[in-house]
Formats: structure tokens, sequence, C-alpha cells
């Protein structure tokens, strides 16, 4: 399976990549994409948590489970990984090829745990 979203999200931006006109276009539009990446993957990872036991001490809540503290923690992280980057980016334009490759690996992180949360829920049921 995640094989098939890499493969998908190569397909996606090849042609961003193709139409190289001076490299920092390109790469500021694969960053905007990174960007809808790591929201998409933090929301998925949010969405498989909710109401589960939480292993990260720090994002549990009374019950152990995962809820609107957690979400809160999460949604702040998010907002301080990408918040910096709309600054740097916007006085370095080349700056957007390592945020859009940190953007992408973060995805890929969160994206992981949505499906290890999914799975470790059908598993439970």
């Amino acid at each position: 399976m995640k094989y098939k979203i890499t493969i998908g999200l190569l397909l996606a931006l090849a042609p961003l990549a193709a139409q190289d006109t001076g490299g920092h276009r390109t790469w500021h539009r694969i960053w905007q994409a990174s960007i809808s990446a790591v929201l998409g993957g933090a929301a998925a990872d949010a969405a498989t948590s909710w109401g589960k036991y939480e292993t990260n001490p720090a994002l549990r809540s009374g019950g152990l489970a995962f809820g609107g503290r957690a979400l809160g923690l999460k949604c702040g992280i998010t907002a301080g990984l990408l918040a910096p980057q709309l600054l740097l980016v916007r006085h370095h334009p080349q700056a957007a090829k390592a945020a859009a490759i940190i953007n992408f690996s973060a995805a890929g992180v969160l994206g992981f745990q949505a499906a290890r949360n999914t799975r470790f829920s059908a598993i439970q049921h």
C-alpha cells in the first residue's frame, strides 16, 4: 500500500519537475504540495487515533486516550513545522527544496502511523 502512495506522489509531481523553468518555481510548487501531504498525514493520524489508547504520554488525556488535548498538541506541532517554512521560503526561495523533502518525510511518518493505528484497531476488534 505504501508503495502505491509513493508511486502516486512521484507520478503526480513528475509534470512539475518536467517543466523546470528556473528551479525555484518548480520546487515552490512541490513544496506547496508537500504542505498538503503533511496536513493530510496529520489529519489521518489524528482521525485513526481518536478515542484510542495513546502510547505517547505527552498526548494522553485523562483517560489515557487520544482526545481534544492531544489534538490541540498535534495541531500545534504541525503548525510549528509549517509556520517557519512559510517565512523561510518567502525570503529564501531556494529553501523550498529542503522544506519539501522535510514535509514529504514527515507526511510519510504520519501516514505510516495512521496505517499502523488502523491495523491495530482492526486487531483489537
